[in-house]
């Protein structure tokens, strides 16, 4: 199997880094990727931290979400898990679900939950995606060595209530952090995703500098659905300054009602 991971979109902030997400699924296009996973975070929200309001160039959930549908490439199945910047508009925007509002509109686009979500991908095999909480940790691997064991948990315990036979879950794909890293845990194969959007001033503070790129995944599993061997290549893209301004952001709206109604 092969398959893309793009993490922490960040649509409507003017960090948010386009051209290299075009470039990522351009090299996708060009190694037979025909799905790509995000792990978190497709909007920049609103109000997540103080003084946010003015790193947008999109600051409603409609901008946003006319940005996404607007300029996410085509050519792929997105499956999108929701992060906390795009949770905000329901905690804050009167409960409005920016990803139910891009999948209406975009038929490419599936949207799998909020947090994490299980999503099978072979038979017997599945992957979850999982946007944790929290700052980035001393020890960068922490939050995924973590997640790994909590699914471990819950494996054990499904196997033990006898609602599964065995574990299933093969691949956790983690956003939230903007950092890259990779490993074997066991039979699981865990991953911090990056992300595409460049550094913040809530990140300069923290003086935390993010890994924008995303990854391609080659992987051969066996019939019983353990992992074979695999490839999990990350590619790496230069920032670029305002690269918001080098697109569109909003729908072409024609009018809706032209001719007079009553004469």
């Amino acid at each position: 199997i092969v398959f893309g991971v793009a993490s922490d979109l960040h649509f409507g902030s003017k960090e948010c880094q386009l051209t290299a997400l075009n470039e990522f699924c351009e090299i996708c296009r060009k190694k037979g990727v025909k799905h790509i996973f995000v792990p978190g975070d497709i909007c920049a929200g609103i109000n997540v931290y103080p003084g946010q309001q003015f790193e947008v160039y999109a600051l409603s959930a409609e901008e946003q979400e006319e940005s996404v549908i607007t300029n996410l490439p085509y050519g792929f199945d997105w499956y999108m898990l929701g992060g906390n910047h795009d949770y905000s508009f329901i905690k804050r925007g009167g409960g409005h679900n920016p990803l139910l509002a891009i999948e209406a509109q975009r038929p490419d686009v599936h949207y799998v939950g909020f947090d994490e979500a299980t999503i099978p991908i072979l038979p017997g095999v599945d992957m979850k995606l999982w946007h944790p909480a929290g700052g980035v940790p001393y020890s960068q691997s922490y939050r995924l060595q973590k997640g790994v064991e909590q699914i471990a948990y819950s494996e054990l315990a499904n196997i033990s209530r006898q609602s599964k036979e065995k574990p299933t879950v093969r691949f956790l794909l983690a956003g939230h952090l903007h950092i890259q890293l990779q490993s074997m845990f066991g039979s699981i194969f865990g991953m911090q995703c990056g992300c595409f959007e460049g550094q913040t001033s809530f990140l300069k503070r923290l003086g935390l500098h993010p890994q924008v790129g995303g990854y391609i995944v080659h992987a051969d599993l066996t019939p019983s659905g353990l992992l074979r061997s695999f490839s999990a290549k990350f590619y790496m893209f230069s920032h670029v300054q305002n690269d918001w301004k080098n697109y569109n952001h909003s729908l072409n709206k024609s009018e809706k009602i032209i001719d007079p109604l009553f004469s």
